[in-house]
């Protein structure tokens, strides 16, 4: 996990992507695409897929917001250099204190380039093996990240990268901005569908 939050992160967050690289962001075969499409009411335009469509309509988040969400977030959680305190309003010269997010400029460009997470991949991050972790999680005795996951289907539930981290590592949530028009039906329906996965996995 820590690789994927720290590599590539100077890709343009508005450039057109084939199926290929919307499957590789999503974590999941070429061959559901399809699925994705419908499932999320995305189209391609130009027999391509854009970036900032994929986050708004998958993601549900507003990504060009993230750029100021990202300053407001270092300011909250920065120094400023060189006079020791803390508490500047002004951004220019803060260096945020948190790993995973002292590399990151483009906040759209790093969220691409870490992609989806199975909750299955949680395990690592978490510190158990696959099976003890899905017993723990099973049993209600991980402590997740309080954000919704991006069902894929009604087995691949997903997580951010970075969610996972400031929040495993910092007790942080970092409030992304959200898409508007987002449902929050289908907020409801997401939570319900988690936890039936969850059921159903085996002792």
């Amino acid at each position: 996990m820590a690789k994927q939050i720290c590599d590539g992160l100077g890709s343009n967050p508005d450039e057109d992507i084939t199926s290929n690289a919307l499957a590789g962001h999503l974590g999941i075969s070429r061959n559901s695409v399809p699925a994705i499409m419908a499932k999320f009411a995305l189209t391609k335009r130009n027999n391509r897929f854009r970036k900032y469509d994929v986050f708004r309509q998958v993601h549900g988040l507003e990504p060009l917001l993230m750029d100021a969400a990202l300053a407001n977030f270092i300011t909250a959680h920065g120094c400023t250099i060189g006079d020791g305190t803390c508490d500047a309003d002004d951004t220019v010269g803060r260096i945020c204190l948190i790993d995973g997010l002292s590399g990151i400029n483009n906040l759209a460009s790093a969220l691409w380039d870490q992609g989806l997470i199975h909750i299955s991949d949680l395990a690592v991050e978490y510190g158990y093996a696959y099976d003890t972790f899905r017993k723990k999680l099973k049993s209600g005795d991980i402590n997740l990240p309080p954000i919704q996951p991006i069902e894929l289907s009604s087995n691949r539930i997903m997580y951010r990268p970075l969610d996972v981290v400031l929040w495993r590592r910092h007790g942080i949530v970092m409030n992304l901005p959200k898409a508007t028009g987002s449902s929050s039906g289908s907020v409801r329906r997401t939570t319900l569908a988690f936890w039936a996965v969850v059921r159903k996995w085996p002792s």
